[in-house]
């Protein structure tokens, strides 16, 4: 089953009202430019693991696999991660241990 492509909303001077969206089983595939991160909020009555799968690494060593915890009835910025934690294709690969009434935005800092 393919991962889900969110797209990444733009913070700008103005700010930004993001938009959510639910997460589904099939977890998600983001565009890595090192301004990327996600905002979860989990609605659940339960903690809610956000894990980032390890990427290429850098001279054939890997980085750690990131685990955040999201406790029940918060919500936890993840991210921006380092190019060590890309996919071949350049992205990153973010799990989420369930999806019921969990929600996320991909955000988007802007270059300076």
């Amino acid at each position: 089953m393919a991962r889900d492509i969110p797209a990444a909303q733009l913070f700008t001077s103005g700010g930004l009202a993001p938009n959510y969206a639910p997460v589904t089983a099939n977890n998600d595939q983001i565009q890595n430019n090192g301004r990327r991160l996600v905002h979860l909020k989990n609605g659940s009555a339960a903690p809610v693991t956000i894990t980032v799968t390890l990427g290429r690494g850098i001279d054939g060593t890997s980085p750690p696999t990131k685990v955040v915890t999201v406790a029940a009835g918060a919500d936890r910025f993840v991210g921006p991660w380092a190019a060590a934690y890309n996919q071949a294709d350049g992205t990153v690969s973010v799990d989420y241990s369930a999806t019921v009434t969990v929600t996320r935005a991909v955000l988007e800092l802007p270059a300076v």
